[in-house]
């Protein structure tokens, strides 16, 4: 018998399921699961979510942004254009690297970062994913230009 089928039973057919022996053997682990839900709870999930939404927003909008102006100062057009949002986001990653290792590593040292320290990991962080940005317009830009004499 499913999770469902021993909660529906319950509310249903008590008696059926009480008599059913192997069914009666998981109220306590069902009920476990369900008083985790109601801990956790539809708003609480719903506010992770949102949580977790708005803590990679940013991110995804400078993603977003880095490969339009990618294709934009690349002089793509039409059918030429694509991996600007892949190269986008590979350059966004050692913005990643950086905030995420110096998270971990204030979590591991259990303090809180003073100011300047954030914001030469920020510096770090922008400053290094704008290089592989670069490379990234170097690359698009060649990927754009017209084959020399038909060859490519």
């Amino acid at each position: 018998m499913t999770f469902s089928e021993r909660i529906g039973g319950a509310l249903v057919r008590p008696r059926a399921l009480l008599s059913d022996g192997a069914a009666a053997r998981h109220g306590v682990s069902d009920v476990a699961v369900l008083l985790a839900l109601r801990v956790v709870g539809p708003a609480a999930l719903l506010r992770g979510v949102v949580q977790a939404v708005q803590s990679i927003l940013p991110d995804l909008l400078g993603i977003l942004l880095g490969g339009m102006l990618l294709g934009l100062l690349a002089g793509k057009r039409g059918a030429g254009r694509g991996r600007e949002q892949e190269m986008a986001a590979y350059a966004w990653l050692p913005y990643l690297a950086v905030t995420l290792a110096k998270a971990l590593l204030d979590t591991a040292l259990q303090r809180l970062p003073s100011r300047a320290e954030e914001l030469a990991t920020t510096a770090l962080a922008l400053g290094w994913s704008a290089l592989v940005w670069g490379i990234a317009l170097v690359e698009a830009r060649r990927e754009a230009a017209p084959a020399a004499g038909g060859a490519s």
